[in-house]
C-alpha cells in the first residue's frame, strides 16, 4: 500500500501543469511597443489615406452605434474590434478624445490580434486572415 501512495504522489508531481491555472498575459503590454514602432494611427483622414496598410481597427466601447456602423461601411473587409474606453486610449496611447485607432500591418499587429483572439474577443466585421 505504501507503493500506491508514492505512485499517486509521483504522478501528481510529474504533471504540475494540470494543477496550475495560467492566466493570459494582458494585451495592453504590447501597446507601448506599437507606439514606438509607429504602427498606431488615428484621425479619420489619416485612416482613410492608409486604408490598405491597416491591419485592424480598434474602437472604444463608448462610441455611438451609428458611428460604428459608419466605420464598418468605410472599411469593408477590415477586422474591427471594440474594446476599452476613450479614457483607456488616453492611458495606453496618450490620445485624448480618440475613439478609433488603426494598427498598420506588421508582425506586432499580428501579435496583438492573436492576443485579442486568445481573450475571446471577436471582430465586429472583417476577414479572419492575419495582416
Amino acid at each position: 500500500m505504501a507503493s500506491n501512495g508514492s505512485n499517486n504522489r509521483s504522478s501528481a508531481s510529474a504533471n504540475p501543469k494540470t494543477q496550475q491555472v495560467v492566466s493570459p498575459k494582458p494585451v495592453e503590454r504590447l501597446f507601448p511597443f506599437a507606439l514606438r514602432a509607429r504602427i498606431v494611427a488615428t484621425g479619420e483622414q489619416t485612416l482613410k489615406a492608409i486604408r490598405k496598410k491597416i491591419g485592424f481597427l480598434l474602437l472604444t466601447e463608448d462610441i455611438s452605434p451609428s458611428r460604428v456602423h459608419q466605420i464598418l461601411k468605410q472599411f469593408p473587409g477590415l477586422p474591427v474590434y471594440q474594446r476599452y474606453t476613450s479614457e483607456d486610449f488616453k492611458t495606453f496611447f496618450g490620445y485624448q478624445q480618440t475613439k478609433v485607432i488603426g494598427f498598420r500591418k506588421s508582425a506586432l499587429t499580428r501579435s496583438i490580434l492573436k492576443e485579442f483572439k486568445s481573450l475571446g474577443l471577436s471582430a465586429l466585421q472583417g476577414k479572419n486572415s492575419d495582416p
